[in-house]
């Protein structure tokens, strides 16, 4: 099989379907057996499967769409950010970046750098935010990820305030990315509206082949 068909498999993979009766494996190594009896949601309304072993949480990330909107305010709070501190010496390049620390001392890294990204040919490059901690870029949600999120929240609402880009990309290379994005977007949108596919430059493909991403969202500012 050739790298191609794996990928186009991987894109259109379909997860499995799940039901009473069905056999899942549980606890710290994923060995011991257990019975679906039923299904249920948690407090946050994720997926939580009922087995004979107890309750089972069916992912691990959360599933932003399903969260409802005070938990999602809740979830990227500017008022729990972690303290700050700014590298600007590149700024005259358009390259800016922020940087805090969580409660268990690990970096949280937040980038805003130019791209080959254009919405038109007499417009500025296109500033890509990306964000990381401790040199990991998926953030779950166990522990203080909340306070994590409301951090880049906030580094992101600081950035467009004072540096004021005409338009600034996402890229989401997972599914679950993609979702924290598209929810994080109605939390910083102002003064910018999110481009629908149509509305893309013609040389974003060339852009996403570049960062392995087939999941962009571009914010042009109004």
């Amino acid at each position: 099989m050739r790298a191609q068909e794996f990928i186009t498999e991987a894109e259109s993979y379909q997860p499995p379907s799940i039901a009473v009766g069905d056999e899942v494996r549980v606890g710290k190594f994923k060995n011991r057996k257990a019975e679906v009896r039923g299904f249920a949601t948690d407090k946050n309304n994720q997926p939580v499967l009922k087995t004979d072993k107890g309750d089972q949480q069916l992912f691990k990330p959360r599933i932003a769409k399903l969260m409802a909107e005070e938990e999602l305010t809740e979830l990227f709070d500017t008022k729990t950010s972690f303290p700050l501190e700014w590298d600007t010496q590149f700024a005259h390049h358009g390259e800016v970046h922020a940087h805090a620390q969580d409660s268990q001392g690990r970096e949280i890294h937040i980038s805003f750098v130019p791209t080959e990204l254009r919405l038109t040919p007499d417009s500025k490059y296109a500033t890509e935010v990306a964000f990381s901690r401790g040199g990991n870029y998926e953030v779950t949600g166990k522990g203080d990820a909340s306070k994590v999120l409301g951090t880049v929240v906030n580094a992101i609402e600081i950035f467009l305030q004072k540096y004021k880009p005409d338009s600034v990309v996402f890229s989401a290379k997972e599914g679950s990315r993609a979702s924290l994005y598209a929810s994080m977007i109605k939390r910083i949108a102002r003064g910018y509206k999110l481009l629908t596919p149509a509305e893309y430059p013609d040389n974003v493909h060339t852009y996403l082949d570049s960062v392995g991403s087939d999941a962009p969202f571009i914010l042009a500012r109004v």
